[in-house]
């Protein structure tokens, strides 16, 4: 309701409350004498009771979502008949390197463990190469090496997951790269 012109209005002191996401927001206004007009400036509350709010803290102190699996488990299983080749020192290895001059192994099964992990959590689709779906993570450290028949060997920082849409088995195998 407007003052009746003969009295004057009382200062503007209302105190606005509310939950702003945190439950704790409150604010008062107080006339703005800036700019000669009748707005109304927002002034926050102070004091021990209203700390500052770091809302870049806040995020992060919320549990982060997981993101979907990078592949669908459903149905897959792990092609065990390629897991001693691309393990070091076994006769399967030593078999691949004399047939084809050359082996990719990882370093040990803990590592082959966990890069099977990685790429099937947070593997990144590169296409289908010669008929099987791939998936690739890179690695800052070396996942494993290329040792060749005359025993030298050249780290490898890339892992790859090649699976079998049609029979949903896959093995893991630590590359210089993506399959072309």
């Amino acid at each position: 309701m407007p003052p009746k012109k003969n009295q004057t209005e009382p200062p503007l002191a209302s105190k606005i409350e509310g939950d702003f996401g945190t439950g704790e927001t409150s604010a008062t206004t107080q006339p703005c004498a800036q700019g000669g007009g009748g707005g109304v400036a927002v002034a926050p509350r102070g004091g021990p009771q209203d700390p500052p709010r770091d809302l870049a803290a806040m995020n992060e102190s919320r549990p982060a979502e997981a993101p979907p699996p990078a592949v669908n488990r459903d149905g897959l299983s792990y092609d065990t008949k390629h897991l001693a080749k691309h393990l070091p020192d076994t006769p399967q290895s030593a078999k691949l390197i004399k047939k084809e001059g050359a082996a990719h192994v990882f370093t040990d099964e803990a590592t082959l463990r966990r890069v099977e992990e990685d790429l099937l959590t947070r593997g990144e689709p590169t296409g289908s190469v010669r008929g099987a779906d791939r998936y690739g993570l890179r690695y800052d450290e070396p996942i494993g090496y290329r040792v060749d028949a005359a025993g030298n060997k050249l780290p490898l920082h890339y892992g790859e997951m090649k699976l079998d849409t049609a029979t949903g088995k896959y093995h893991v195998i630590p590359r210089t790269g993506a399959s072309k």
